[in-house]
């Protein structure tokens, strides 16, 4: 609904970011090769809406950890502030393996992932596309790098910056039945004691209108003759 030239979200129903969703996929087919895994999704928004929490949960994640912005936290989440709470939540759940995006839907900063693998001081890798069990406390992970694979053993824990492609394989069903006995453990982002960081701004240049003269050329000699002559 448009409300005075503003789009008004208060009544849409929010669904998971796509390269999550991939994300997810990629968990649940590690839990099939090593069945002890668990897997937990970490959400962060003001509003809980069920519907989409609960969609996280009938994909096959043992829980969701949703933390919760009150209204009257005035604080703006940006991904520094993000890597801070998904740093506490890691550190409070004892997480071996932690998966994000390269990108995200909305500012594509991909600095989440090594941010929060230095400030763990953990290992971390770039441009994952694949995981593949290789013992208890190691994986084999290949990368996407300047148009090749490269395959890595890495130690836990450490953190994944998936670059993951979706397939039509990566269809998940629902198991909403499933999801009923399963754990949405909620926390509230004003008990984290978090302070965003004042010495990072974040500014627009506007680039100013000028006149630019520019000249045409028939045929790509005319070009080669300005350029060489």
């Amino acid at each position: 609904m448009v409300d005075n030239g503003i789009l008004n979200y208060k009544d849409v129903n929010r669904v998971i970011d796509p390269v999550d969703e991939v994300n997810v996929d990629v968990i649940l087919k590690f839990k099939k090769i090593v069945p002890s895994a668990e897997g937990s999704a970490i959400c962060l928004s003001r509003d809980s809406d069920k519907s989409y929490l609960k969609y996280v949960l009938a994909m096959g994640v043992n829980e969701v950890i949703f933390i919760r912005i009150v209204n009257g936290d005035k604080i703006s989440i940006d991904g520094l502030l993000t890597t801070k709470i998904l740093r506490w939540v890691v550190l409070a759940g004892k997480f071996d393996l932690i998966l994000v995006g390269k990108s995200s839907s909305d500012s594509n900063s991909g600095f989440v992932g090594p941010a929060l693998a230095i400030l763990l001081g953990w290992r971390q890798l770039n441009y994952v596309r694949s995981l593949l069990y290789n013992g208890t406390d190691k994986l084999k992970v290949k990368c996407w790098n300047e148009n090749r694979i490269i395959t890595f053993i890495i130690k836990l824990p450490c953190v994944l910056t998936c670059d993951l492609k979706r397939t039509k394989e990566s269809a998940m069903p629902l198991e909403p039945i499933k999801s009923r006995n399963k754990v949405i453990s909620i926390k509230t982002l004003c008990t984290f004691k978090l302070v965003p960081t004042s010495n990072i701004t974040v500014t627009n240049y506007i680039i100013p209108k000028k006149i630019r003269i520019t000249k045409h050329f028939a045929a790509v000699g005319g070009l080669m003759t300005v350029l060489f002559s």
